[in-house]
């Protein structure tokens, strides 16, 4: 099946742009499946629901039409829409594609209501910060997508760059937390959340 889906994914690249081999190698179709798995079949968490965009491909061949290429930098304009600092990678650069409908798995603390619940989820790892989450029927929508695209390998710039990852909406910064007393599964006021956190800026939205 692995195979397979790389065959299909490889199909998608043949007639997009020249620069676009610039960006994306064989190698890195596996990562390229996985994001739209993730965004458009999963069901779960930030997802395209435009038809305009069915696919990873279709995403990209917008926003190389519209640019002219994949250059450029466009933090700037996110910080403008309330992006924080603090949301952004260190020698990543930020592409946003404007005019796609799609919702997002995060919402800022401050549309949180003081009387929904916070959960602490699990983390892969023991030691990995664990997410903070609020539980809704609906999630957030946006109209935008964010590209990021950061160096193939951070040791060795002249290797070039890759699409790092590709998600409904506006980089955020994560929705994860290291507090020694709370543990996966707990339920937690909004207020304890900010006594132990007051820079937390956003929460992680599941659906039950």
């Amino acid at each position: 099946m692995a195979e397979e889906g790389s065959r299909d994914i490889d199909s998608k690249w043949e007639s997009l742009p020249k620069e676009f081999p610039d960006l994306i190698q064989e190698d890195d179709l596996g990562d390229l499946q996985k994001i739209e798995e993730k965004h458009w079949r999963s069901g779960l968490g930030s997802q395209f629901n435009d038809n305009s965009v069915p696919d990873l491909s279709s995403i990209l061949r917008k926003c190389f039409q519209e640019r002219g290429g994949f250059d450029g930098d466009d933090r700037e304009k996110m910080r403008e829409l309330g992006v924080p600092e603090s949301a952004f990678l260190e020698g990543c650069r930020y592409l946003l594609v404007e005019n796609i409908k799609g919702t997002v798995g995060v919402v800022p603390v401050s549309e949180v209501k003081t009387t929904e619940d916070v959960y602490v989820g699990s983390s892969k790892r023991l030691q990995d910060p664990k997410p903070l989450y609020i539980v809704r029927t609906q999630l957030p929508t946006t109209s935008v997508a964010s590209i990021i695209i950061g160096p193939r390998d951070e040791d060795n710039p002249n290797q070039g760059e890759v699409i790092w990852t590709l998600h409904p909406g506006l980089p955020i910064p994560t929705a994860k937390a290291n507090v020694e007393d709370w543990e996966t599964g707990d339920r937690l006021t909004l207020k304890q959340v900010q006594e132990k956190l007051p820079d937390i800026s956003f929460l992680q939205v599941k659906q039950p």
